[in-house]
């Protein structure tokens, strides 16, 4: 018998580079969109009975106004130092993704309190409120934030993502710079 044997460590570890680059998303290195939800849908389909999980929606405020004042450049900056303190903030465990121009989620996975939950935002509150402090710009950086619970307010992510919008859209209306928690009396006055 005669055989050979190829070693392919070098292509599977290429496949993984490729993998995970088409996971996240390029300016930020944060999950994409798509493997945001991915990862969230599983770890809700993985949760137990008695644990409680947060989806949190962020939302720059009035972020246009940077991109139109300084330029797209300075915008990217912005984005990106926000985008690194948040994955700072946050455990390996919980997932931080940013799903759209201005907009990021973090799912805070295993969280006790509500009490917690509202310390977390209110510190994101002052990720935004230092970005950029000490440079010449003179804009402030703030963020919105909307909140749902699981299992409160759902127990998969199309029951969740759209009650954190509902809280973020709250956040808003309240004058910005601020989180929300959902709650079904939110929903009905919307």
């Amino acid at each position: 018998m005669i055989g050979k044997a190829y070693n392919i460590d070098a292509q599977k570890k290429e496949m993984q580079r490729l993998t995970d680059k088409s996971q996240r998303d390029p300016l930020t290195n944060l999950f994409n969109k798509i493997a945001t939800q991915s990862q969230i849908e599983d770890d809700l389909k993985e949760a137990g009975t008695g644990s409680k999980h947060a989806l949190m929606m962020i939302d720059i405020d009035d972020f246009k106004a940077v991109n139109d004042n300084f330029g797209h450049m300075e915008g990217d900056m912005v984005i990106t130092e926000i985008s690194s303190k948040l994955q700072m903030l946050f455990r390996t465990s919980d997932v931080v993704g940013r799903i759209g121009g201005d907009e990021f989620i973090v799912f805070l996975r295993d969280i006790s309190t509500d009490h917690m939950i509202a310390e977390k935002a209110k510190a994101i509150g002052e990720i935004f409120r230092n970005t950029h402090e000490g440079k010449q710009l003179d804009y402030k950086i703030s963020g919105s934030i909307g909140i749902a619970l699981y299992p409160a307010d759902g127990t998969t992510y199309q029951e969740l993502f759209p009650k954190a919008d509902l809280a973020l859209y709250r956040a808003k209306n309240l004058g910005k710079d601020c989180y929300a928690f959902y709650s079904d009396e939110l929903h009905s006055n919307l």
